[in-house]
């Protein structure tokens, strides 16, 4: 690709959890209307969304994440936010098209940011919502950021893939 003049512009990681039982959470929660202007300077400000160039995923097709979008994850009640002390600490965006396309129980995370100790409380956060709404399992793609990524292998979730984003501006 890049002999063709794209370039390389984020590294994704597949994920896949089957495993989800409860677990207790400490400061994560579904983000509200009130948190879109705290979530969006925490993205600013943020390594992972630099690194993933600013984009999430829905079934293999990356998508610019805008202030828009968070507020259409939070309308659908689609935003987990880790918040301690009124600060943004992480985020992590779940949309269920993986179940209506694939006709099978389960959700994508889409996008997740945030420390490692943010990341965990988020997953767990997540695998309790799955484990009391029926949900039997979790697709997720997270940038190769690295707090990000232990927490996926400490909550048990199984690297799949590596999926690479290129662009190349065009004349």
């Amino acid at each position: 690709m890049e002999k063709l003049g794209f370039k390389l512009v984020a590294t994704f990681l597949e994920w896949e959890n089957e495993n989800l039982e409860a677990e207790v959470s400490s400061f994560s929660s579904w983000a509200e209307n009130e948190d879109l202007d705290k979530i969006w300077f925490y993205l600013q400000t943020s390594e992972c969304f630099k690194k993933s160039h600013g984009l999430y995923t829905k079934l293999f097709t990356w998508i610019s994440l805008d202030k828009k979008e968070i507020k259409r994850f939070v309308e659908n009640k689609g935003c987990i936010k880790a918040e301690l002390n009124g600060e943004i600490l992480g985020l992590t965006l779940i949309d269920d098209e993986t179940s209506r396309a694939w006709r099978e129980n389960s959700i994508q995370i889409c996008y997740i940011d945030g420390n490692f100790e943010s990341a965990v409380d988020m997953l767990k956060f997540l695998k309790t919502f799955c484990k009391e709404s029926g949900i039997k399992k979790v697709y997720a793609f997270s940038c190769n950021h690295q707090p990000v990524v232990r927490a996926f292998e400490q909550l048990g979730f199984k690297k799949e893939d590596t999926e690479i984003v290129y662009e190349k501006i065009l004349d």
